[in-house]
């Protein structure tokens, strides 16, 4: 798999980058797979499609970030936040709150219309948002 293509991750986000979320993967990477998994089951709590998602396998593919250290595979970078290895859930899905909060992330998901069920943030299990009751 070299990169999944799409309208949305095909173009270049105002910061420069291909996309807000990458996965690196490799063909040798035993992790990638389950590291692809969680960040699609994580994206999809939020209500937003997987092709928010770019992965880019790393032996056949030119299109690394330099500014991305890849000191191992899985790295999953969502914005301005770099994992590598298999990362802990709540570390992907606190990444992934963040950058929903910015708005060059929802501009460009709107526009090219990749959010799957629209959902408020506050109605998220374990978001930032979610309004708890006491007793």
């Amino acid at each position: 798999m070299d990169c999944l293509h799409s309208a949305y991750n095909s173009s270049i986000i105002s910061c420069g980058r291909s996309s807000c979320i990458i996965l690196y993967r490799g063909e040798d990477c035993f992790f990638c797979d389950v590291a692809s998994e969680m960040l699609n089951s994580i994206i999809s709590q939020y209500g937003v499609s997987n092709e928010v998602i770019r992965e880019i396998d790393i032996d056949s593919s030119e299109e690394i970030d330099p500014e991305t250290a890849i000191v191992a595979l899985p790295t999953i970078r969502i914005c301005d936040s770099v994992m590598s290895g298999l990362p802990e859930e709540d570390l992907i899905s606190d990444a992934i709150i963040r950058v929903l909060m910015k708005d060059c992330f929802s501009e460009h998901i709107v526009s090219h219309n990749v959010v799957s069920q629209p959902q408020a943030l506050e109605s998220v299990p374990g978001s930032l948002g979610q309004r708890t009751e006491q007793a």
